[in-house]
């Protein structure tokens, strides 16, 4: 039993539908190391409202510290961190 909490928290962008799933966590583990632990595809859409050739995706975050809780301030850093990464490496939207 971990004796901090996970903070969980969710991203969702419309990227390019050739970038592959394992690109994207792979970056996303990257980026948010050594805190992210989990990186977790649960949405995928195409379609209405979704140009041709994209596709919008989300995932859940669970964030952990071994030696505290986090504030609201370091998680929100880490999402914009993840989110910056993400823009840059794949062109991502975020919805």
């Amino acid at each position: 039993m971990p004796k901090y909490p996970q903070v969980r928290r969710d991203i969702a962008f419309v990227v390019a539908s050739q970038v592959s799933v394992k690109e994207l966590e792979s970056a996303l583990r990257e980026a948010g190391a050594p805190y992210l632990r989990e990186a977790v595809l649960f949405d995928q859409y195409l379609g209405k409202n979704i140009p041709a050739g994209k596709r919008s995706l989300a995932f859940s975050l669970a964030y952990q510290k071994n030696d505290g809780t986090f504030t609201e301030d370091e998680i929100q850093n880490l999402q914009t961190k993840l989110g910056e990464v993400l823009k840059r490496r794949f062109q991502v939207e975020f919805r």
